[in-house]
C-alpha cells in the first residue's frame, strides 16, 4: 500500500501584486517586498509597515493591524503610543483610636525618566 501526499502549492500565499517564480512569491514590476500576502507595496509608497520602527514607548509592544497599529502597553502606561505615565498609587487605611477611618493615597517613589 502506498500513500500519496498532495503537492504543496508554495505560491498559494502570494500577494495579489505578486507571481510565482520557481516556487517562490515575487512582487510584480512596480512593487517591492517579500511577495507574501500583504507583503508587496507600490514602489515609492510610504513605509506600510506601521511597527517598523516601533512607535510604542516605555517598553510597549507594537501589533500591526490592516490599516494601522496598536500598542500593548506595560503596566503603568497608556496612550496611543504608551506615552502617558500613570504613576503607581498605593492606598493605606489608617484607623484612629476613635474608630474613625481615614483613607490616604500616596504616589510611589518610582523613579521618573529625565
Amino acid at each position: 500500500m502506498s500513500s500519496f501526499l498532495s503537492p504543496v502549492d508554495k505560491c498559494s500565499s502570494c500577494d495579489v501584486h505578486a507571481h510565482c517564480e520557481n516556487g517562490r512569491c515575487v512582487c510584480d514590476e512596480g512593487y517591492s517586498g517579500d511577495g507574501t500576502k500583504g507583503g508587496c507595496f507600490k514602489d515609492g509608497a510610504a513605509n506600510p509597515r506601521f511597527c517598523l520602527p516601533s512607535p510604542c514607548l516605555n517598553g510597549g509592544s507594537c501589533q500591526e493591524l490592516p490599516n494601522g497599529y496598536v500598542c500593548l502597553c506595560e503596566p503603568g502606561f497608556n496612550g496611543r503610543n504608551c506615552e502617558k505615565d500613570l504613576g503607581e498609587y498605593t492606598s493605606s487605611i489608617f484607623i484612629s483610636e476613635t474608630g474613625c477611618c481615614d483613607l490616604a493615597l500616596r504616589q510611589s517613589e518610582r523613579p521618573r525618566p529625565l
